[in-house]
């Protein structure tokens, strides 16, 4: 104890706290998840050849279902958020090329107008060293 005439303040260094540690393991594929959602943030944006799982390809739609009679959408592939069988069916297709897929039990006519992919930033120490600004 460090004694004070105002107050006793506890030499907080001499408490043993060993029995509230616990063990701490990191799970390699979600830390390779998280470092690329982050890195996505720092991406770049490029015009792709043909549809990849990843990219997001900007499409216009036509068929009896409503939901797919859309122009100009924009589509994540591999997320599922149009429909999981109908984006896997665009993967392999060039920008301006048409074709006739199912979706639902429905034929949908889709034209790919545009693709794009996301290029990561290489992933250096440097880029994310926290330096102070210079006090002069």
């Amino acid at each position: 104890m460090l004694k004070s005439r105002a107050v006793d303040v506890y030499d907080y260094r001499q408490v043993d706290i060993s029995q509230f540690l616990t063990g701490f393991t990191v799970d390699p594929d979600q830390l390779q998840k998280d470092l690329d959602r982050v890195l996505r943030r720092f991406g770049r944006r490029e015009d792709a050849a043909f549809v990849s799982e990843g990219d997001t390809v900007t499409v216009s739609c036509e068929s009896a279902l409503p939901r797919y009679n859309k122009r100009h959408m924009p589509v994540p592939v591999g997320k599922g958020l149009l429909n999981k069988g109908l984006e896997a069916s665009m993967v392999g297709m060039t920008a301006g090329e048409t074709r006739r897929l199912d979706a639902e039990g429905q034929s949908v006519t889709v034209t790919v107008e545009r693709i794009t992919h996301t290029v990561l930033p290489e992933l250096t120490e440097t880029r994310w060293i926290w330096r102070p600004l210079d006090s002069r």
